[in-house]
């Protein structure tokens, strides 16, 4: 009980006392925005309350000490990037209601090959695969059934301490982290750095755009990563088919269709004239998750999709986007990185591509022990003073913390698939952590080599 008041009131008690001490300094502003970052960032991180409820905290917070008004605090919260999530996540709750990600895995997984290196690269490609329209929680825990059935039918011919079975789960996780970095909805840092971009400086961000950056990185690194998780597998190793992948009926007919419309005009919008050009990629999922409302099961009147499916909603990482706008706000109204001299003097006079390689860094391995959209969340608003300060791009050495917030292969803790995996008990933290230290490393170099690449060609 005691710990769980030392958690729970102490943050608060100290976020308001920081406020306090500053009122007769003229580092007010400064004061009260860092009560607000050691409150929200200590129950981010020690998990004392819902993630949600903890992105909360600014509508208490910021109107009572009157650092900002409520009518801008609650702005935040009804950015149009977090509508482009609700409308993604409600088409990613359709495709799972009809099993159409299972069917999907268990397509491609068949197609692929039986060899025990074959059937580790279906398993990295349908994660990544996956993990691209459908959170990459979900798609862990598709795949997961799949590995183990891969495994258990494999023990005969492999060994159990083959190096096939650890490979299989590792490649479950590695996909689905590398699959979010190539889509602007593959994971929350992608739409919150989206977001910040529309919010701070007016940059519109779309599907499209996107893509043209996130495909090649993320097929850089799954080509590596392919290679690396097949090392020393035997090639004549072959594994029984173990697939059955059944047959697509008329309700899955249905919602495929609309998810490709979908798809189709996120990613082709830039070709298409006024207006739809113009639509943000909130509306054009909207126009999908209205679609699923108006088309009926076969054989029934009912609609594809109930409203009691779109309850299933995860409302925390929705609250979270709003949350983590208004601290970003609140650190720059507040000034608080203005006072960071030291750290921002140093980094302003580097070259570009080394500012880049350091934020990849922080992003990659900071993501290990912290969530990776409350990191991004703190650390743009200094980025983008940093900027600001000394003329450089903010999207060049922004984005490289944000596609790194995709790349935690480390420890069980840094990402969902992650922990996933490490909780079926069929891989070790040693081995986690031995192949995970090597992907790190090349994503840092992979991610800081296309960022620079698309640095001097825009330049």
């Amino acid at each position: 009980m005691r710990r769980f008041h030392l958690h729970t009131l102490l943050p608060p008690i100290v976020a308001f006392a920081i406020h306090l001490l500053g009122l007769s300094s003229q580092y007010a502003p400064v004061f009260t925005a860092l009560g607000l970052l050691v409150w929200m960032l200590y129950w981010w991180i020690q998990g004392t309350v819902s993630i949600g409820v903890t992105a909360l905290i600014p509508i208490l917070y910021l109107p009572l000490t009157g650092l900002v008004d409520i009518d801008i605090v609650t702005s935040k919260y009804a950015n149009p990037i977090i509508f482009l999530f609700l409308g993604g996540f409600i088409l990613a709750i359709a495709l799972e209601k009809y099993g159409i990600h299972t069917l999907m895995a268990k397509r491609i997984v068949k197609a692929m090959g039986f060899s025990a290196r074959q059937r580790i690269r279906a398993v990295l490609l349908s994660s990544a695969l996956l993990s691209m329209w459908i959170s990459n929680t979900a798609t862990a825990l598709i795949m997961l059934p799949i590995a183990v059935s891969f495994s258990e039918i494999a023990e005969p011919i492999l060994s159990k301490k083959a190096n096939f079975h650890h490979r299989l789960f590792l490649a479950i996780a590695v996909g689905a982290n590398i699959g979010g970095i190539a889509t602007l909805v593959g994971t929350p840092p992608n739409l919150f750095f989206s977001a910040f971009l529309k919010s701070s400086l007016n940059i519109d961000v779309n599907f499209f755009e996107w893509m043209l950056f996130g495909v090649p990185t993320g097929a850089i690194l799954l080509f590596i990563a392919d290679i690396l998780l097949k090392k020393g597998i035997e090639k004549n190793k072959m594994i029984p088919e173990s697939i059955d992948a059944g047959k697509i009926n008329i309700d899955q007919k249905r919602i495929i269709l609309v998810f490709s419309l979908v798809a189709f005009f996120w990613i082709s919008k830039p070709l298409w004239g006024s207006p739809i050009a113009q639509l943000h990629d909130a509306v054009i999922a909207f126009a999908g998750v209205i679609l699923l409302q108006l088309i009926p099961r076969n054989n029934t009147r009912e609609p594809l999709l109930l409203w009691r499916d779109i309850q299933q909603l995860p409302w925390d990482i929705v609250l979270l986007f709003g949350g983590g706008l208004s601290l970003a706000l609140a650190l720059q109204t507040g000034g608080v990185f203005t006072y960071l001299e030291s750290f921002v003097t140093t980094l302003g006079n580097t070259p570009i591509i080394i500012s880049i390689l350091i934020f990849c860094i922080i992003g990659i391995f900071l993501t290990e022990i912290i969530s990776n959209i409350a990191m991004v969340a703190v650390l743009l608003p200094l980025i983008l003073e940093l900027s600001n300060k000394y003329q450089l791009p903010f999207f060049y050495i922004a984005l490289p913390l944000v596609l790194g917030a995709s790349c935690a292969f480390m420890l069980p803790i840094a990402t969902p698939p992650n922990a996933i995996v490490f909780g079926s008990k069929r891989i070790t933290v040693k081995e986690m952590m031995h192949f995970g230290l090597r992907m790190n490393v090349i994503s840092v170099f992979v991610i800081t080599f296309i960022v620079y690449i698309l640095f001097t060609w825009k330049a």
